[in-house]
Parts: structure tokens; sequence; C-alpha cells
């Protein structure tokens, strides 16, 4: 439980190479900002009838229309949590707030240089009356002044996580590796063209074996999700991501490919 609570902000942050070298005061300047939008995922049946209210997320934008925070609060029946997540003026990711159930909730705030790049981050863990702090070390090397791999290693009791992003020559994502314990637990390949992303096919192994295959739209957003388990040469699942002409996401479609059922899903505006 302890090493899983900070994979997800390793894996999330891979890619991350900008930002505020003053966490509190960017923290303090978004707060001021007023709430851009609010966001409702729905379950929806083939009528368009709302069964279900799965999470309202809010946003706040600059006035550079840039992504600065988002607050998702999930309300499924029996688990519900809060995510509070800043963003830099480049929208990458410098710190985020947990709070789960049971009296469990974390803090990851990460640490950059000079020049921007995050050199190491901090995760901070409070479950129940215990709590402990995780850190988490950057290094980067270089090819003819471009970022060619990016090493994220972290300890936590006898618990290890290590991370490899290698990029190609326009600093793009090209493999990733993710491993606990010497064991690897996921790795994600990215196809582009045109420098633009095309596909990513993710495998999974840390509890049984799966692959994700994703496709993506000229806009590099998600169209289509095909999801395998180990064994299996054909998918058991498909996921379809709409997108109105302004490219903002209206509705999923879930597919049981084995039971021939869908579920539908809404994002509607609050």
């Amino acid at each position: 439980m302890k090493i899983l609570s900070f994979i997800f902000p390793i894996c999330m942050l891979l890619i991350s190479c900008a930002g505020s070298l003053n966490n509190k005061q960017a923290i303090a300047t978004i707060n001021q900002l007023p709430i851009s939008k609010k966001i409702a995922l729905v379950e929806v049946d083939s009528s368009d009838q709302i069964l279900d209210t799965l999470s309202i997320t809010a946003y706040k934008y600059d006035a550079e229309g840039n992504k600065r925070w988002q607050k998702k609060n999930r309300l499924s029946e029996g688990f519900q949590s809060s995510h509070d997540s800043y963003y830099t003026k480049e929208e990458d990711l410098f710190y985020r707030l947990d709070s789960l159930p049971s009296n469990y909730s974390s803090i990851y705030e990460t640490k950059r240089n000079k020049a921007g790049k995050i050199t190491a981050a901090t995760t901070r863990i409070q479950d129940g009356e215990n709590s402990y702090e995780v850190n988490i070390k950057f290094t980067y090397t270089y090819k003819k002044g471009k970022i060619s791999t990016l090493f994220i290693d972290a300890v936590q009791d006898t618990n290890t996580v290590h991370s490899e992003t290698w990029y190609d020559a326009e600093e793009n994502p090209v493999h990733e590796f993710h491993l606990m314990n010497q064991d690897t637990i996921s790795k994600t390949i990215h196809h582009y063209k045109n420098n633009k992303l095309q596909s990513t096919t993710a495998f999974y192994s840390m509890l049984d074996s799966s692959k994700i295959i994703t496709t993506y739209n000229e806009e590099e957003q998600a169209i289509k999700e095909k999801h395998y388990e180990s064994t299996q040469a054909l998918p058991h699942k498909e996921v379809e991501y709409f997108y109105d002409d302004n490219q903002v996401l209206q509705r999923t479609v879930e597919k049981n490919l084995l039971t021939n059922t869908r579920k539908h899903f809404k994002y509607l505006q609050l």
C-alpha cells in the first residue's frame, strides 16, 4: 500500500520539465484566480437519462488560457475522494493534494533548479495516525543539448521504484519503463508521425498481465482505447472518446466486447 501511493505521481511527471521555483508563492497566486468552469462526469442510459454522477471537476485558467488548477471530487458510492492539482504556466503538475477515506491523504510536491527542470520531488503521506515521507530523485542525460533519457528513483523502507523514459531527437518520449523492486511492472511505447503522437501501447504486469493500445487524433487527444488480457489475441473492451468542434471532450462509450454491452458517459458543464 505504501509503495503504491507514490507510483502514480512518478508516472505522471515523467515528461514534465518546467515550472516555478517558489511553489508556495505560485499556489497563493493560483488560489486567487476565480473558478473558470465545472464539469460533471455522469453515466447515462441509451436515452441520455442520467443514471449516476461519478465526479465533479473544477478548473482555473490564467489570463493566457493556461490551466493552473483543477479539483476533482470523485462521488462513486462507497469511495469518495478529492484531488487538488496545481500547474505551472506550461501546465505541468507541481503540487497535488489527495484526500481519501479513512483519514488518508498525500501531498506531492516537486523541486526545480534555476533552469526549471525537476530535480527532486517529495510525497508526504498521512495514513491514519501514521505519517511518512518518500523522496524521489530525477536524473537527466542529454544528447546534442536535448534530453535523451530521464531516470526517476524512489525508495521507501525496503521498496524501490525505478522509472526510465527514453526520448527521440525532438524530445518526445518514445519508451517508458517502470520497475518495482527490480521487477518490471509496466512499459509504454509511443508512436509518432510527423512529430505528432499517433498511438501508445502500454503493457502492465503488476497484478494480471494486460495491454492497452490508445490511438490519437490530429490534436493528440485520445480517440480510442483497446484493452487486452495477457492470454487474449482480441480485445475484451474498447473505449471511444468524442469531442465537439472545439476539441472539448463531450462523451465516452465503453464497450464490453465479450458481453456486447455498453456504458455511456457524458461531460456536462455546470
